[in-house]
């Protein structure tokens, strides 16, 4: 059975994982099961990070993108080990290669301070609603999975996620001003669409 991501009302555990966790601790992370690895990816996007945020619109989009990007390492993490499809498990692998060097990346960006001058009053809302109305689009399993079945949902997830990377990165080509998130966020509307057609054909095939 399957449940809406909706965490306004489902009760939350705590996660270990925050914004500046290196991503070989994320991509070490195990458990007996891939619906384990979908709940823990949902805590690692909603949980408390406030006391990295700042005002500016860098800073927001790259606590929220990095806390999107370790999710989709944790899941993927965990597909690769359990999928019958090799094509998963090499669209898998190609993912946590590409969004670990981002969260590096942006884990420097927020250590370093650099994140100042670009102020917005309405970005952290823009990427709140963006994440909010992503995880009601997600599925959460309940339930021990098949291989195929864990497949079909790892897929239809990250399709949703993915989408939700493109719109977050959109928004701050419209306002950002750090060349490094810039670049990011290029990257994520050159590559990130591709990946999405590729799933939905998986999907295809795979019905």
């Amino acid at each position: 059975s399957m449940k809406s991501m909706d965490h306004n009302n489902m009760k939350m555990g705590i996660s270990s994982t925050n914004v500046m966790t290196p991503v070989e601790n994320i991509i070490s992370k195990k458990f007996n099961s891939y619906e384990k690895y979908e709940e823990y990816a949902h805590q690692i996007m909603m949980a408390d990070n406030s006391k990295y945020l700042t005002n500016d619109s860098g800073n927001i989009f790259a606590v929220y993108m990095t806390l999107h990007h370790e999710a989709a390492i944790i899941t993927s993490s965990g597909i690769k080990d359990i999928t019958k499809d090799p094509k998963v498990a090499d669209l898998a692998a190609r993912i946590i290669k590409a969004q670990s060097t981002e969260v590096q990346d942006m884990q420097e960006l927020i250590k370093s301070g650099a994140l100042t001058g670009n102020d917005s009053t309405s970005f952290q809302k823009n990427m709140e609603t963006i994440m909010g109305n992503m995880m009601k689009k997600m599925k959460l399993p309940s339930g021990k999975l098949t291989p195929d079945q864990a497949t079909q949902v790892f897929l239809e997830n990250m399709i949703v996620h993915h989408e939700g990377a493109v719109e977050m990165a959109k928004a701050y080509l419209k306002t950002g001003k750090n060349k490094k998130l810039i670049n990011i966020s290029k990257n994520i509307l050159a590559t990130q669409p591709a990946e999405i057609k590729e799933m939905q054909n998986l999907l295809k095939n795979s019905r």
